[in-house]
């Protein structure tokens, strides 16, 4: 999606974040998202309540995960003991697979439909399939509606060969109920077993992950974080809020769930976040759609670069994102 972009993540000391205005800030944040659950979600998919299930003895586990073509993360998921490549997609709120993949199961589809938005601010209606098992690691889920994929979206087409990338996506429908650490040096996806505290934390739950940053000017931004995006962007409006000048518009393609999308896009020449114990140096930001609640705009969108070649580590249970 950006042309001359670069990120740079390196370690400095831990920015804490506390205070009558991060209080006020996460009561606010937390009043916009209150009415949007996945219960909700599923609900628009089977037209009745969900019975979703997920069986788990709650010891920690540790799976192999691989890099794609498209610098997306990749797990290896089992459906009646066949697996399956599914992406680790943060940004999805709802999980996602290839029809083809849920026919050849005999999975169930579902009668109603919910609208998804794409990178470009494209909505289409999309049905769904009932997964009645999923294996993910030593975790099964019973009963998962899941997002029937496009298949434009999911292929990769140049003059001489197609390559099917992937067959689901992992989406933090499920993600959120999980403490887990992304490992891209060791190429690794642990789900872990939290045993602390944390004093200041620095994500509030919705159903997509909102992590509180600090810019290079002292400003506190709600940044989403979707590990299914390469690269990150920022919202236009906040960012001349905030004091930053921004370069005139130009064309740029974006890959999301409806395939490619031709966007017109202005340019943050330097942005400087801080999270946890991680200095995130970024150039040549490109502007994007941020809206991802109805009531308000985020200040931006993390992608997958932020954690390149290190790990991070998401506590949904306690709020709490690690970066260094």
């Amino acid at each position: 999606m950006l042309n001359y972009h670069s990120c740079k993540t390196n370690t400095t000391k831990e920015t804490i974040l506390q205070g009558a205005d991060i209080v006020t800030h996460r009561a606010s944040l937390l009043e916009k998202v209150k009415d949007y659950s996945f219960e909700k979600t599923y609900q628009g998919l089977l037209g009745t309540a969900p019975s979703m299930r997920l069986l788990w003895d709650r010891e920690p586990f540790v799976m192999e995960m691989k890099r794609n073509l498209l610098s997306l993360y990749v797990l290896t998921v089992m459906i009646d003991k066949k697996p399956y490549r599914f992406i680790i997609d943060s940004g999805a709120q709802i999980s996602a697979i290839r029809p083809t993949v849920a026919e050849a199961h005999h999975a169930k589809q579902l009668p109603g439909k919910i609208s998804v938005g794409s990178v470009g601010g494209k909505q289409k209606a999309l049905h769904g399939y009932l997964i009645p098992r999923l294996q993910l690691g030593r975790i099964t889920i019973c009963d998962l509606p899941m997002i029937a994929l496009m298949t434009k979206a999911i292929s990769f087409h140049t003059a001489h060969w197609d390559v099917s990338l992937f067959d689901g996506i992992l989406g933090w429908d499920i993600l959120s109920r999980l403490d887990f650490e992304l490992d891209d040096v060791g190429h690794q996806f642990k789900v872990l077993k939290n045993r602390y505290r944390f004093l200041h934390p620095n994500m509030v739950q919705a159903v997509f992950p909102l992590f509180l940053v600090q810019d290079g000017k002292g400003n506190l931004l709600t940044m989403g974080f979707d590990s299914g995006a390469r690269l990150s962007w920022v919202n236009k409006g906040r960012m001349q809020e905030f004091g930053y000048s921004l370069s005139g518009e130009k064309a740029a393609l974006g890959f999301g769930v409806h395939g490619l999308e031709e966007m017109h896009v202005a340019t943050l020449s330097d942005l400087r976040l801080y999270l946890y114990k991680a200095d995130i140096r970024m150039r040549n930001v490109h502007t994007g759609r941020t809206d991802i609640f109805p009531h308000g705009c985020l200040d931006g969108i993390l992608g997958n670069e932020i954690f390149r070649n290190r790990r991070i580590r998401l506590i949904p249970s306690m709020e709490m994102v690690l970066l260094a």
